[in-house]
């Protein structure tokens, strides 16, 4: 009896691998309709959160995220808040420098100077945590600012 059901279940499993295959390589309709039926959504720690508020400024914006704080179980200590430039039109400029209200609460918690690839935080507030990971995606960058979590102490 256990060997039929062996062969059985791997006769199922053995079936199952086209089904699963078609549906994650083959059609992108099926894999975007399971992972939205399943409710799974992408960890903030990898889109940066949602966009809480955009600046525009002459020739690109700044678009900052949400601060992220996401843990398995709870929130982390230290968090970061992601900021993107985008140009308009062209190019960023070659070097700039952004007063940046991180948290929202109206007071500048930095300044970024952002020259090329390099960037520098000059913190404002103790909640900034470090220096910023720099992400370039061609014409807009992506510049990870750290904070520190108030609500966890």
């Amino acid at each position: 009896m256990s060997r039929l059901r062996a062969v059985l279940g791997y006769g199922w499993a053995a079936l199952m691998v086209p089904v699963v295959l078609a549906t994650f390589f083959g059609f992108d309709s099926w894999s975007r309709g399971l992972a939205k039926s399943t409710g799974v959504k992408v960890s903030p720690w990898y889109t940066g959160g949602a966009v809480a508020r955009t600046l525009t400024r002459e020739g690109y914006t700044v678009a900052i995220h949400e601060p992220v704080f996401d843990a398995l179980i709870g929130e982390r200590a230290v968090g970061f808040v992601q900021v993107r430039l985008q140009p308009t039109a062209g190019e960023l400029p070659a070097a700039l420098e952004e007063r940046l209200d991180l948290d929202g609460d109206g007071a500048d918690d930095a300044v970024l100077h952002l020259e090329g690839r390099a960037a520098q935080v000059e913190a404002l507030s103790s909640r900034i945590a470090g220096q910023p990971e720099v992400i370039d995606l061609g014409k807009a960058k992506v510049v990870r600012v750290p904070m520190r979590n108030v609500e966890r102490r």
